[in-house]
């Protein structure tokens, strides 16, 4: 019986190995797309733009123009930083976001690896380390300028620095668990974690301490931040407030977790059966305490509108937690004399059912490694040679100060540079439609002609542009229909719309 466990558990690391290296495929097909991977990755390299040229990272988001900066600082200077070493340009600052993104992943894989590693052993580090690869999330934001990645990297470091025993481990710990808040403000998850974990092993004082500390390390530099360089810092780090709840929402990404990666759900509830519910294991307090908050945290914060499957990113920690535990459970089951058949079938029931599980994520994995080939080829052919021609004539447009040009594309609006409209077309339109944001001065803009050209990703005269999520709010939109018309000298791509001749 403890023979066919560890085939199965061989088995299981094989299917783990071959989702990873479908990942990597889909990683170097994606890092030097020439355009956007996703409608959501040019508002970040925007971000980063202003980091790298020194200005101001929070502009009044709510006057014209609208551009909205509610993430944490960290990410758009790192990034923006490294670019002004290297002098890069605004496709440099695609790639260098990217390779950010990308680094932060393995690294969290690595770290994750290395405690599992000195906890269970090499084996179990090793099956951690594969398991952490290549689910659902990863495909898309842990291979675009986002500051998921960076920010999880932080966190679970943090984390683990906090349940440390030296004093000076965890106050370190507090810092970068500070500076992961600072990274995207989700991550104060991994602080609660830290705070419960410490609380069941020291004691409340200690957690009540932990909290403190970093509480006060974040008011301080928000204090210092907002006083002395962003006027609208403390204010932007709360935008989030003013998105709505959904549940239809909610269900759409549980849905889509449960049919393309359900792994992420099945070795987290093994992994806590393994940690808390096994009588012939010790609790194992830490890992069970950072599962149950990172599987709460995902499910609760994944009903607000805007989230996607990257809110459940940071449960592939507690699938490597759980593949390294699941691994040293058998392999210590296996020289437990006597041996218990019911505690041998349990684990290999375990075993299965996460084979069983991770079958649907390796197909996902495989359809991102198929598609990401297929895009990165397409600007080679004939067609994507005059998508790019298309864009090319667009950014030039951008780029010249002399044109007054309104986008619902957030990759052209970039080259715009400070003089972006509003840099993300989707957050944009949603505060908008939501009433949180009214644009008046880009309405009597648009009354008046004032801007030149109006280039749009989709056919605005057509009934399915109210269908997308990356457009024009109705009200503008539909003001842009009345006083601007296709130029029809357009190159094939994109649509160039011109003054429409006053009667």
């Amino acid at each position: 019986m403890n023979l066919l466990n560890r085939l199965l558990l061989y088995a299981l690391l094989g299917l783990g190995t071959a989702r990873m290296l479908l990942y990597f495929g889909y990683a170097s097909a994606m890092l030097s797309l020439p355009v956007e991977s996703h409608n959501l990755e040019a508002k970040m390299v925007l971000l980063a733009y202003r980091a790298e040229h020194g200005l101001e990272l929070y502009p009044a988001w709510w006057d014209y123009p609208y551009v909205a900066n509610w993430f944490g600082p960290i990410n758009a200077l790192l990034v923006g930083n490294i670019s002004r070493l290297l002098h890069a340009d605004i496709r440099g600052l695609f790639l260098i976001g990217r390779t950010v993104s990308f680094a932060s992943g393995l690294l969290t894989t690595l770290v994750v690896a290395l405690a599992v590693d000195r906890r269970y052993g090499h084996g179990a580090g090793l099956a951690a380390a594969v398991l952490s690869l290549g689910n659902g999330p990863m495909f898309g934001f842990t291979v675009m300028v986002r500051p998921d990645a960076l920010a999880e990297l932080l966190g679970v470091t943090g984390f683990l620095l906090c349940i440390g025993r030296s004093r000076g481990v965890r106050a370190a710990g507090v810092i970068i668990l500070v500076l992961a808040i600072l990274t995207k403000q989700t991550a104060a998850v991994f602080l609660i974690a830290a705070a419960i974990a410490t609380a069941l092993t020291r004691g409340w004082r200690q957690a009540l301490s932990l909290l403190a500390a970093a509480a006060a390390l974040l008011g301080l530099v928000t204090l210092a931040v907002t006083l002395g360089l962003e006027p609208n810092f403390a204010r932007s780090l709360i935008g989030e407030r003013v998105m709505p709840w959904s549940l239809a929402n909610w269900l759409v990404i549980l849905r889509r977790i449960i049919i393309s990666c359900a792994d992420l759900l099945v070795l987290p509830a093994i992994g806590l059966w393994l940690w808390l519910g096994n009588r012939s294991r010790p609790r194992e307090l830490e890992p069970a305490v950072i599962g149950l908050v990172l599987l709460a945290a995902s499910l609760g914060l994944s009903g607000k509108v805007g989230s996607d499957m990257n809110y459940y990113l940071s449960l592939r920690v507690v699938e490597a937690m759980a593949a390294g535990t699941l691994w040293h459970a058998v392999h210590t089951n296996a020289t437990v004399k006597p041996q218990s058949l019911r505690r041998t079938a349990a684990l290999g029931a375990a075993i299965l059912v996460t084979i069983i599980a991770l079958i649907p994520s390796l197909v996902t994995a495989l359809t991102y490694f198929d598609l990401a080939t297929i895009e990165s080829t397409f600007y080679d052919t004939p067609n994507g040679r005059a998508l790019l021609k298309s864009y090319s004539k667009a950014i030039a447009l951008a780029q010249d100060p002399r044109v007054h040009l309104l986008t619902d594309s957030g990759l052209i609006d970039l080259y715009q540079g400070e003089r972006a409209a509003f840099g993300d077309p989707w957050l944009f339109r949603t505060l908008v439609e939501i009433g949180r944001l009214h644009p008046t001065v880009m309405a009597k803009r648009i009354d008046s002609q004032y801007y030149d050209i109006f280039i749009s990703i989709h056919d605005f005269t057509s009934p399915r542009y109210v269908s997308h999520d990356f457009r024009l709010p109705r009200g503008l939109f539909e003001r842009v229909a009345a006083h601007y018309v296709l130029d029809p000298s357009s190159p094939p791509g994109l649509q160039f719309h011109v003054r429409r001749r006053r009667p």
